[in-house]
């Protein structure tokens, strides 16, 4: 939550005057907003298709944000769907479909 709101707070958004109630998931958050309940920042990759047919509109930020992802597993051998996974999440990013030779 804390980065959340400091990414807002570094875009010029008033936290403090902000209601901020933790909805508990992306997805839920996202049915928030589709219902307009909620207003949120989201990855541009997770809600693109939301824009591309007006469902959501983008609202400009006086500042342009940067978000880092990263892939996490536990140590030790990895399960056989993490490659296919981690490839599709890539292919999000990349908007592109995932092939078969993604490793």
């Amino acid at each position: 939550m804390a980065s959340k709101l400091t990414m807002m707070r570094d875009c010029g958004l008033n936290v403090d005057s902000l209601t901020y109630v933790l909805i508990g998931s992306p997805t839920l958050s996202l049915q928030a907003v589709r219902n307009g309940l909620d207003v949120t920042i989201f990855s541009a990759e997770f809600i693109s298709d939301d824009l591309a047919t007006g469902r959501q509109v983008q609202v400009p930020l006086p500042k342009t944000l940067h978000a880092r992802y990263l892939a996490v597993t536990p140590r030790g051998p990895r399960h056989r769907l993490v490659g296919p996974f981690v490839a599709w999440v890539r292919s999000l990013f990349e908007g592109r479909v995932p092939s078969a030779d993604d490793p």
